[in-house]
């Protein structure tokens, strides 16, 4: 390979080259960076895990920009007796405290929502005021206003609950908080009300405030899952290797693929988000995997003084190296087919990985190694005696049970599929942080204290104005807000029809507080117009064509959203068509995003295993030999897949990374294991033996990459969210069922049927034009003539050899490829040259139709032969049948044509 020679010729350019690549893209890092913020930004927001066109994205838009941001904290503070004289003064008090907050935009709770009631029975004057400002009026009236407080839809359940007795603060922030400071107002907004006397177990939650916990999860993850995973592999590194210089040089390699990777991610200005952000430990965890066979190779070789041996080293693994980066790619570029920016962005930032970490493994690392060459010199490496030892004991069980351990993985491989048919998608924003994780705590207890802690939104539009305040419209608006508040994970629900009913009701004292709409539009118009103020506003607008009604739900499970979801919708299919009825909010995006991971993941798994097997048909020339090297890769897929339906885990953006990683990383160690078991198959002669050298060879370094990984993912269990770790252990796991398989299965399916590769093609040399040139060759290509080759035996024999002795019975047949053959008889003690035989003679082929050997043969000089049997011809026919016809053919005609100048002498 010329570009090697090159590279090994000139060890300080690539340095220098790999130097430059480095520092612009430290530079590009740095300029493309948000003024003043940091070198890498963390973007938590739902939109990042959704398609930019997404209904339930377009719908929340709209909302947001006709009722403003939706981001508000929800307090929950409890007391012994709420509607009691200390339980209001509580409420007020706690209300004025979090109002004078600088960081607060409105506050709305029992001390400034409007509760409607007559001054008295006989009095007609309507008293519009906070239930805390009627207290204060008239302290007499406490019950009378605590009973129109519960009868009340716009407070009861929304504002305060009965069991326990807590009472909501729905605290709106200044635009633009986000981030830690939201959470900063949170923890203010907890302490004051905290310091009212009465209020006891105070909690806050909101979506602004989980994704600021969020963004802090992610950056607490990664600061401990690299360190540990760096840490965990340079001990796996030292103790493999021995040399502290070994481990700093591939340390460095890995550093330069990292800061490539996130220079790509700002050009393409990515930001790190729940998905992402496992990009940096898994470009980790395969730089040390592709360090460790480059290493490896290397110490086996004394390179130290010779560049010639340092090309041996370097070639011997530079082309497996490049089909690991290929296939790993591939693996991971199918997740750019998901429909999720977050899943595509991951794919982007850990393909450019692993792709400048292929190229630094055949060029920077060998660079660094040359260079330090005389510190770096051959040596046992550490273990491997042991692994040749039981490679010789496994090789030999595979052997012996080979058909019971294929028959097993195609059951195994049957029951995976069987059991991912049972895969659900399903995930939890607040369950995604650990239960004793503040933000969660708080959360689940502002959830029981007020029936919900997330909300989502129905948004009613309407075609023309005031169409939402007609009465059949109204009422049938009404209807699904009293089913809402029958369903079980519907805590609250509120709309401005509630508002007017209220108001009618309290306008109508004749008619016992029973609510009812406004008999006409103009009406209800004349209600609203007098008894309006800042909470209806906030659900219906001013042209009364468009309306929110929020229901505060008690359910995060994507499952779970994602069925009442449907509910809903089904329900909202019966409202009048005049309107536009759709269901939004935090939830229901999160619940979308899930959903949408499923549609797209046996698309991904399926582009993934398609490409790798066209790279497995290119390289062993086979679909046959592409499709059983296929086999040991779908199983640990099969088996993560199956873990899934039958554990509950649910499939989603994290977890749906495995299956492609894995189908990645499983066919590199089967390309190692299948080339060297080819090589040593062809060189021995027998598949049985070269079982157990081939295992030999790659035994330890497929068992090191293989503990490089799992404990690369394996500190993922360290994060703080949930779905990373269930990420790093299912990675882990499917890593480690794929190594089994790569030593079980694949050595049993090898030692069952020949493979050829592309670059042993490659490498037969059968001369110039061998189909002109060699008689047995006439017909076939060049591509179809060293297929021929490589299912024959390819032998080098030195002069002297005897190769047919005279007399023997043997079945194989010989062509000469060059060199020189004497053909001789021993007669009367003499010995008797018949013929010499040079290029494109064929030889042997009485003794494999029966007949005993007639001549001996002798190598004169130095010869290629190419040698085969009836096994290997039937071996042909099977794999490549045009190929074989050819050949029988050519040896039908050369035995005729000896066949007759036999007789022609005999005349």
């Amino acid at each position: 390979m010329g570009w090697l020679d090159a590279m090994l010729a000139r060890p300080r350019l690539v340095v220098a080259a790999v130097t430059v690549v480095s520092a612009l893209s430290a530079i590009t890092v740095a300029l493309t960076r948000d003024a003043d913020g940091p070198l890498i930004r963390v973007d938590t927001d739902l939109d990042a895990l959704l398609p930019a066109d997404a209904a339930e994205t377009e719908s929340m838009q709209r909302l947001e920009a006709r009722f403003g941001a939706t981001d508000a904290l929800l307090v929950s503070a409890r007391h012994d007796d709420l509607f009691s004289a200390d339980g209001l003064n509580a409420v007020a008090a706690a209300h004025d405290r979090v109002r004078a907050l600088p960081s607060v935009r409105s506050v709305n709770s029992l001390a400034s929502a409007p509760n409607l009631l007559l001054n008295s029975p006989d009095d007609a004057v309507l008293d519009v005021g906070s239930v805390t400002e009627q207290y204060r009026r008239d302290p007499e009236r406490l019950t009378t206003i605590a009973d129109s407080a519960r009868r009340n839809p716009m407070l009861a359940g929304v504002l305060f609950s009965a069991d326990p007795d807590a009472a909501a603060f729905i605290v709106t922030p200044v635009d633009g908080l986000e981030g830690s400071g939201v959470q900063a107002l949170a923890e203010a907004v907890r302490i004051e009300v905290a310091a009212v006397t009465g209020f006891h177990d105070v909690a806050t939650t909101g979506t602004g405030l989980v994704d600021a916990a969020t963004t802090d999860a992610i950056w607490d993850g990664l600061l401990r899952t690299l360190p540990v995973a760096v840490a965990l592999v340079i001990g796996l590194l030292a103790l493999s290797f021995r040399s502290a210089l070994v481990v700093l040089l591939g340390a460095m390699s890995i550093g330069v693929s990292l800061l490539v990777m996130w220079a790509v991610g700002a050009l393409a200005g990515l930001s790190l988000n729940m998905v992402s952000a496992i990009a940096p430990p898994v470009v980790v965890a395969f730089g040390i995997m592709f360090s460790i066979h480059m290493v490896s190779e290397w110490l086996r070789h004394d390179v130290g003084e010779s560049t010639g041996r340092a090309r041996r080293a370097v070639g011997a693994v530079a082309v497996p190296l490049l089909l690991n980066g290929l296939t790993t790619s591939i693996g991971l570029a199918a997740l750019a087919l998901s429909p999720l920016p977050a899943v595509r962005d991951f794919s982007l930032l850990a393909v450019t990985g692993v792709l400048s970490l292929t190229v630094l493994s055949v060029s920077y690392l060998p660079a660094l190694l040359l260079l330090m060459g005389m510190h770096i010199g051959a040596r046992p490496l550490l273990g491997e005696s042991i692994a040749r030892r039981v490679a010789d004991r496994l090789a030999r069980f595979d052997v012996r049970w080979r058909v019971p351990i294929v028959a097993a993985a195609l059951g195994v491989l049957v029951a995976g599929a069987l059991l991912a048919q049972r895969v659900e998608p399903g995930s939890s924003y607040i369950a995604n942080f650990s239960p004793d994780a503040p933000v969660r705590a708080q959360y689940e207890q502002v959830n029981a204290d007020l029936g919900g802690a997330n909300t989502i939104a129905v948004l009613l539009e309407a075609p023309l104005d005031h169409v939402l305040l007609e009465p059949d419209i109204a009422r049938a608006v009404g209807d699904f807000v009293s089913w809402a508040r029958e369903q079980p994970e519907i805590g609250a629900a509120v709309s401005y029809v509630d508002h007017l009913q209220v108001l009618n009701a309290a306008m109508q004292p004749d008619a016992g507080g029973a609510l009812a709409y406004p008999e006409s539009t103009r009406l209800a118009r004349q209600l609203l117009s007098f008894g309006g103020n800042d909470a209806v506003r906030g659900l219906i607008d001013s042209r009364q064509r468009n309306a929110v009604v929020p229901l505060r739900i008690n359910v995060d499970h994507s499952a779970q959203v994602s069925a009442l979801v449907e509910r809903i919708r089904t329900r909202l299919a019966t409202l009048p068509p005049a309107l536009n009825a759709e269901v939004t909010g935090a939830p229901v995006m999160a619940a979308s995003t899930v959903t949408r991971v499923v549609d797209r993941q046996w698309l991904s798994v399926g582009a993934a295993l398609l490409a790798i097997l066209l790279v497995l048909y290119a390289l062993f020339l086979s679909l046959r030999a592409a499709l059983v090297a296929m086999i040991p890769n779908l199983i640990p897929v099969a088996v993560y897949f199956g873990l899934l339906g039958i554990s509950g885990i649910g499939l989603n953006p994290a977890t749906s990374l495995v299956a492609c990683l894995v189908i990645g990383v499983a066919v590199d160690d089967t390309i190692h294991f299948l080339a060297r078991f080819n090589a040593e198959a062809r060189a021995r002669g027998s598949e049985d033996q070269a079982v157990s050298h081939a295992l030999g060879t790659v035994l330890r370094p497929v068992s090191l990459t293989t503990a490089a990984l799992c404990l690369s993912f394996g500190a993922f269990l360290l994060s703080p969210l949930v779905s990373h770790a269930e990420f790093g252990a299912l990675a882990a796991l499917a890593l480690l069922l794929a190594w089994l398989t790569d030593i079980l299965v694949t050595p049993a399916l090898g030692s069952m049927v020949r493979i050829v590769t592309l670059w042993d093609l490659l490498r037969v040399d059968l001369g110039q034009s061998p189909q002109y040139t060699i008689p047995l060759l006439n017909g076939l290509s060049n591509r179809q003539a060293r297929l021929f080759a490589l299912t024959a035996h390819y032998e080098r024999v030195p002069a002297g050899t005897d190769i047919v002795i005279e007399g023997e019975i043997s079945a194989d047949i010989w062509v000469c490829v060059d060199g020189q053959l004497e053909v001789w008889v021993e007669r009367e003690g003499q010995r008797r040259t018949i013929n010499s035989l040079f290029r494109g003679a064929t030889l042997g082929e009485a003794g494999y139709f029966g007949q005993r050997r007639t001549a001996s043969v002798t190598t004169r000089r130095d010869t290629r032969l190419l040698r085969f049997n009836a096994n290997d011809l039937e071996r042909l026919r099977r794999r490549h049948p045009r190929i074989a016809a050819i050949v029988l053919r050519n040896l039908n005609r050369i035995q005729a044509e000896r066949l007759a100048h036999a007789t022609s002498m005999l005349r």
